[in-house]
């Protein structure tokens, strides 16, 4: 499964070890709240963690909390199973992670004896101090314990327990929502959809990976976080555009997934910053959080000479389902991933509308041209129709509503034809003109057609 993964900073785990404890953030005002794991990207390695949802941040939270005391299991060896659990972690791990219990297995000896629980770190085996040992030496010293094997081990905290365990809580990660990205997260290529959810901020320093446990509270913590999201993307705007220009307005901004097919990694997908301004789409690799952020994105497309439509089922690139399409006539075309159905329906018809809007505002689109070797101008009105214009002495050559286009077609090169017929004439009239740029030229055409028809039909589509 190829599905938008951003991998950015995140303070590990181990950090916790050295924060200095605060006052738990006020819950008074607090969306929703909720134990679950936090994953460290580096190991893997999941710790639970109370997260709050406020209007404007999401804040993660640490226990520290008092060691659990140690307890004593006696495993007897099977010569099928073996002990019937297998580790992880290590002094010799990226983070320094104490040996824990990774999974235990049905039908074995730690599962029968009900004493072993995932989790669990392995403090001695068989009064050999495994505290401070490596991940090999751990494997080595139960391989060898002989065939009755005595395991201290100290029970890992359950997450549902967490609350009420004595300990102060840590401010460990506080992620402020305006123009935070928000994704489910995906672990590796293939995979199936986890449970799991990724967020990191504007500026991306700040990200986490939450756990949620299963699908239903997926859905609860993602719809949640992305309702503030837009709500704090929507002041953004408000703020945003008292600065600008009213020709000049944000009307949409947001994250998306961009897909790179030249890519030789698994993760094909980028993070991009998209903004649907009155005349423009831009598109930045880090949200504009200054006036000259603005004015200087990545990459800018007039929206009159772009085509932006909704990726067909068969033509997805994977089984990302909400994906659309940017085509220019730049010859720079962008696929893009979005999380969800309505987000898809959002960012079209925001461009859309905002197209529509455009062409009624600038009115006439002027492109050079040659006609019969003759240099002309052909200019698409919003009102008049497509007229030709001897660029010698400002004479019409020719004039016809847009309505009345039946057909254009093109050599692949820089000749193309327009093929004009109305309902009151049956006779159609070609004409045959060459441009520097055949795509800019049809997506115009397109663009002042399709305003048209929806300042006469609002609903049209």
């Amino acid at each position: 499964r190829k599905r938008p993964f951003y991998r950015f900073s995140l303070l590990p785990i181990a950090f916790v070890a050295k924060c200095v404890a605060k006052q738990p953030t006020a819950m008074a005002n607090a969306i929703r709240t909720g134990i679950l794991s936090l994953q460290d990207r580096l190991s893997g390695q999941q710790q639970p963690v109370r997260v709050q949802l406020n209007k404007h941040t999401l804040t993660v939270q640490f226990k520290s909390i008092r060691p659990a005391p140690t307890t004593t299991a006696v495993l007897e060896r099977s010569h099928t199973e073996g002990l019937g659990f297998s580790v992880k972690g290590g002094a010799d791990t990226q983070r320094g992670a104490p040996c824990v219990v990774a999974k235990i297995f049905d039908k074995s000896p730690a599962k029968t004896s009900q004493l072993l629980h995932e989790g669990d770190e392995i403090v001695k085996i068989n009064d050999k101090d495994v505290s401070s040992s490596s991940h090999d030496r751990v494997v080595k010293a139960l391989q060898r314990a002989g065939k009755d094997v005595t395991l201290v081990i100290r029970p890992c905290p359950k997450a549902e327990d967490l609350d009420s365990t004595p300990g102060s809580w840590a401010e460990l990660i506080v992620i402020p929502l305006e123009r935070a990205c928000l994704s489910q997260y995906i672990f590796t290529p293939g995979s199936l959809p986890s449970t799991a959810l990724e967020l990191y901020s504007m500026d991306r320093v700040s990200s986490c990976i939450l756990h949620c446990g299963d699908k239903i509270n997926l859905s609860g913590w993602f719809n949640a976080i992305r309702a503030q999201i837009e709500s704090q993307n929507v002041s953004c705007l408000v703020r945003t555009n008292r600065t600008l220009p009213v020709h000049d307005r944000v009307v949409r901004i947001g994250w998306v997934a961009e897909y790179l097919p030249a890519s030789h990694h698994w993760n094909e997908y980028v993070p991009k910053f998209i903004a649907v301004r009155a005349r423009y789409l831009e598109i930045f690799t880090y949200a504009p959080q200054s006036t000259q952020d603005w004015l200087t994105p990545e990459r800018s497309y007039e929206l009159s000479q772009m085509l932006a439509f909704q990726v067909k089922e068969e033509n997805l690139v994977d089984d990302s389902a909400f994906c659309f399409q940017v085509q220019t006539g730049m010859g720079e075309d962008h696929y893009f991933s979005v999380e969800t159905k309505d987000e898809l329906s959002s960012w079209l018809t925001a461009i859309r509308n905002t197209t529509n809007s455009a062409v009624k505002a600038i009115a006439v689109k002027k492109i050079r041209c040659q006609w019969k070797r003759r240099d002309a101008e052909l200019q698409v009105h919003f009102n008049r129709g497509i007229v030709l214009i001897d660029t010698l002495d400002g004479s019409v050559i020719w004039e016809h509503k847009i309505s009345h286009l039946r057909k254009t077609s093109d050599n692949g090169h820089k000749t193309v034809r327009l093929t004009f017929g109305g309902k009151q004439t049956p006779r159609q009239e070609t004409h045959e003109i060459e441009v520097e740029n055949i795509v800019t030229l049809v997506y115009t055409i397109r663009a002042f057609l399709c305003a048209q028809i929806a300042s006469l039909e609002p609903h049209f589509t």
